[in-house]
């Protein structure tokens, strides 16, 4: 986007920016961050664009992003590693948090690698597949952007909490929940919050972001991470992470175990797999984690895939497969639904589903199932073989219809 008050912040034009950021320091008292810093002045004209409210959330209104946030507009206008000096200049009522120059540096290291330009030049492959569509025709690609968009929020994030005290020890700690990524994210609108919750995971799986530890908090950080419950009980709510440089993540455990579909959750068994097995990383890295497919009910996929394994017949109806998993776990449709779909999403299991017209044009033999509509779902096995047996069986077929012809 861009602001008529560009140049003023380029510039670095003192006398304008008093003038920008003049505000009464009543409105200011106890906010804690730049978005609701920027709320409390005269948004309108410190952008010099319009700006419109949804709720009690403020936003611009942009073709591009048309619920772009205000920390993200206002990182377009001046760089995190600016926003500092602009506080103590213009909002020294506020008492700007210990180490907020480095916060702000650390944000913007990250930032910068997390550019489009940046991301597609990039020669790390495995980061690249997760998060760089490579057309406008992938499959992935709106799930990709989500990933992509939330990475940049959770730097964001950091560098939005102006007041306020370290919450871990070493590092750059952050408290983690939907309404502060939203707050910076360049189009909260496209994302679920169940989506939002599957994208963490991910982003938790290859390193971004990590449980903060009671050891790792400091005073402030474990108050802060104490909850609760209903008994009256205090619990930890597991909201405080430690962030992570971009460059440091490790992408493979994700673009060498899953699809990205944020439709689905990994669950604890999807992770088991993503860790080679490794029981005890699990439980370090995802105590909070209790959503997913449990080894049972993957062990019944694939004993049902076993039966039709090499063989180009489908395996069932995805319809039969969702009733079998409500009657094996207790789970409501909606619930079994997204399990089967998590299963179907592992690496390791060789099935996938496909409307009834893709797997006949595909070669698969639908003996018995011939009252399916053409967009009904059926499993079939993607094993080597069975993909040969179809690859064969599209080629007899080809070549009856030659003969054919020729006749």
């Amino acid at each position: 986007m861009k602001f008529s008050t560009q140049s003023i912040f380029d510039s670095q034009d003192t006398a304008n920016l008093t003038t920008l950021f003049a505000h009464s320091p009543r409105r200011t008292q106890r906010k804690t961050t730049w978005s609701q810093l920027l709320v409390a002045v005269n948004t309108q004209r410190v952008f010099g664009h319009p700006v419109h409210k949804d709720g009690k959330d403020v936003y611009f209104a942009s073709p591009k992003a048309p619920h772009m946030s205000l920390i993200s507009a206002f990182n377009q206008l001046v760089k995190p590693t600016e926003w500092p000096e602009i506080g103590r200049k213009f909002f020294s009522e506020l008492p700007q948090r210990p180490g907020y120059d480095k916060t702000t540096q650390f944000a913007q290291n990250s930032l910068d690698k997390l550019s489009r330009d940046q991301l597609r030049c990039s020669p790390d492959k495995d980061m690249k597949k997760v998060l760089v569509p490579v057309t406008k025709y992938d499959p992935a690609r709106d799930d990709k952007l989500i990933l992509q968009d939330l990475t940049r929020s959770i730097y964001m994030a950091i560098a939005n909490q102006y007041v306020g005290s370290q919450l871990v020890n070493d590092g750059e700690g952050l408290y983690l929940n939907h309404s502060n990524l939203k707050a910076c994210m360049m189009h909260p609108e496209t994302v679920s919050n169940e989506k939002l919750s599957n994208a963490l995971i991910l982003l938790r799986l290859v390193g971004i972001i990590t449980i903060a530890r009671d050891e790792e908090l400091t005073a402030d950080g474990k108050r802060l991470s104490q909850t609760t419950n209903s008994k009256g009980q205090s619990i930890n709510n597991h909201r405080i992470y430690t962030v992570h440089n971009f460059s440091d993540a490790d992408w493979s455990k994700v673009a060498g175990n899953f699809f990205i579909d944020l439709n689905v959750r990994i669950g604890k068994s999807g992770l088991l797999m993503a860790l080679n097995g490794d029981v005890n990383a699990v439980e370090h890295m995802f105590p909070d984690v209790s959503a997913g497919p449990t080894l049972s009910e993957i062990e019944t996929i694939q004993n049902l895939i076993d039966q039709k394994a090499g063989s180009n017949r489908i395996i069932c109806t995805y319809q039969l497969l969702v009733a079998e998993l409500q009657q094996l776990s207790g789970r409501s449709k909606p619930s079994a639904t997204k399990t089967v779909d998590s299963i179907l999403n592992l690496r390791t299991v060789q099935a996938k589903k496909l409307t009834k017209k893709q797997a006949l044009e595909m070669g698969y033999v639908l003996d018995g199932f011939s009252n399916l509509s053409p967009q009904a779902k059926v499993v079939v096995p993607i094993d080597i073989d069975a993909l040969l047996s179809c690859l064969n069986k599209v080629t007899e077929q080809k070549q009856q219809a030659v003969k054919a012809l020729s006749l």
